[in-house]
């Protein structure tokens, strides 16, 4: 006992069967598009991560070479400060100037700090 539908035929296949296939054939290719969609915009989102963590890399080595340069001027500077003590500690025992009102070098040195702090200092 067949039905009239299932005698016609197209392409092979009983016509009930072609008809659901044109049905979902528009729905599958908007998903088809869909995903394509989805997988350029996926490829995009990876390519910008990957833009970005390139720069940050760049970023960081340039902030940890400035570093390494900092610490090496704090190096330098610590050793100049050193010098400078120890030619201010030979000098001090033979130094003969004396300020006009009578101080000595200590006594100046301790009013420039002060003044350094204070923020008075006049050039």
């Amino acid at each position: 006992m067949s039905s009239a539908l299932e005698s016609v035929t197209v392409s092979g296949r009983p016509l009930e069967m072609a008809v659901m296939k044109t049905e979902v054939a528009p729905e599958e290719d908007r998903k088809k598009r869909r995903r394509e969609r989805n997988k350029i915009a996926a490829a995009k989102c990876r390519n910008k991560k990957k833009e970005k963590t390139e720069c940050l890399q760049k970023e960081s080595e340039k902030l940890e070479s400035v570093n390494a340069e900092l610490k090496a001027q704090i190096e330098e500077l610590k050793n100049e400060k050193q010098h400078l003590i120890y030619m201010l500690n030979l000098h001090r025992p033979t130094c003969i100037v004396r300020a006009q009102n009578g101080r000595t070098p200590e006594d100046e040195r301790n009013l420039f700090i002060q003044q350094i702090k204070e923020g008075t200092l006049q050039s």
